[in-house]
């Protein structure tokens, strides 16, 4: 069982970790949503990239880099915020296309 205090929790490839255990599950969560584009897809696939990259596998997190923003331009992310939304949604909207903005820049 890993806990804290585990001597190989920092080794992303070591399969007995719960960082690889949980990117997995990540993963395989990911695959069942391919295709739908939503603002926690965006954010999900712009946190899988980063996980890739701070681990050294820049090419693997750029393809989820490439994700989020196709999903984000097919919602019109990046475009005006409509009226008929809540403070909350635009809060969101907003946030989030920053977010990408800035992680892919």
């Amino acid at each position: 069982m890993a806990t804290v205090m585990s001597k190989n929790r920092a080794e992303f490839r070591d399969p007995s970790t719960m960082g690889y255990r949980f990117l997995a599950e990540c993963r395989r969560l990911w695959e069942l949503e391919i295709g739908n584009s939503s603002l926690t897809n965006i954010q999900a696939a712009t946190i899988l990239s980063l996980t890739y990259n701070m681990n050294g596998l820049d090419k693997v997190g750029w393809t989820y880099m490439i994700q989020a923003i196709a999903a984000a331009k097919s919602i019109d992310l990046f475009g005006d915020v409509p009226d008929s939304d809540s403070q909350k949604i635009k809060v969101v909207k907003t946030f989030t296309a920053w977010g990408l903005y800035g992680f892919q820049a």
